[in-house]
């Protein structure tokens, strides 16, 4: 069985190794998804997963022209999405922070400023990490849901700190869940 590893590269890649379960490494000989690489030319037999709207689209279109395995995350005019599947995910945990999404953010910098104010527990190799995140409240309505209600990075990172996204969620309330104060509902 081949081995499969995120590539280090910035909160995105965090957040999607823990919603995989999988580990991030830096070593290149690991590698093997990538995460909104910003550096790409060298990705052949790669994969690579866009979870970022703000992903340059002459990257995404070099990517696909060049035969290179793409997952999107969420509505593109590229291919179907594979969007978050929102489930109860102790990897990511609150922090105890609660903080105001400062104003005019671009989705990029929104996940600069989560960088800014969270913590990753160390990983061994081979053990998924994990990632204890404030409540930002005020992030834009379109950065925590696309266009068909799928979540995105933002929004799923957010519900597992107890930011509820909407009733269309069964799990609702993840931090009092994550914590023991309430019992989960049962599909």
């Amino acid at each position: 069985m081949i081995k499969q590893w995120i590539s280090e590269s910035g909160i995105d890649s965090f957040l999607e190794a823990t919603y995989l379960e999988i580990p991030v490494s830096a070593r290149g000989e690991e590698r093997f998804i990538y995460v909104n690489p910003s550096a790409y030319h060298y990705l052949h037999g790669n994969v690579v997963i866009i979870n970022n709207p703000d992903y340059p689209k002459k990257n995404i279109e070099w990517l696909l022209k060049e035969g290179i395995k793409v997952i999107f995350r969420n509505v593109n005019e590229y291919a179907k999405p594979d969007p978050y599947i929102l489930r109860i995910e102790f990897g990511v945990m609150w922090n105890g922070d609660t903080l105001t999404c400062p104003p005019d953010l671009s989705f990029s910098e929104v996940l600069e400023f989560i960088k800014r104010n969270c913590e990753v527990e160390p990983v061994d190799t081979g053990i998924p990490m994990r990632i204890f995140l404030p409540k930002i409240k005020g992030i834009p309505k379109e950065y925590l849901l696309d266009s068909s209600g799928n979540l995105t990075i933002l929004g799923w990172s957010m519900h597992q700190v107890g930011i509820n996204m909407g009733n269309q969620f069964i799990y609702q309330d993840l931090d009092l869940y994550k914590t023991g104060k309430i019992l989960p509902i049962s599909p």
